[in-house]
């Protein structure tokens, strides 16, 4: 999960939006001077913000995850019709998807799912 800026209490990263957590992060990327996440941010930022734009009012943190999970989805298909001896793309796609996963909630492994199925049931 995205660590807590210096000075930021656990309230308000509570009340931050993901657009906000993203930014948050793109500024640190850049401070650190480290191009290509600070790229990778940029990019998931411009689609939140559009997601945003189009919906004319802010997004739920759930439509938030929508949008991340559809553009990991994206790179992803990118990735797979890359062809191999293009080296650049394929770990730029690599690092888009790394970064973007931070920003999603993880999914449950399948064995675990099972356990709470049968421990429901």
């Amino acid at each position: 999960m995205v660590s807590l800026e210096a000075g930021m209490n656990e309230m308000e990263a509570l009340m931050m939006t993901k657009v906000d957590v993203v930014r948050a992060e793109m500024v640190k990327a850049m401070k650190a001077g480290d191009k290509e996440r600070k790229n990778a941010l940029s990019m998931l930022l411009s689609a939140l913000k559009n997601a945003t734009i189009d919906k004319r009012s802010d997004l739920t943190e759930e439509e938030a995850d929508v949008i991340v999970r559809k553009e990991i989805k994206q790179t992803q298909e990118t990735l797979d019709t890359t062809p191999s001896d293009r080296t650049d793309i394929i770990e730029e796609c690599r690092l888009r998807i790394a970064v973007s996963e931070e920003f999603v909630p993880k999914m449950m492994e399948a064995d675990v799912l099972q356990a709470v199925i049968k421990e429901t049931l």
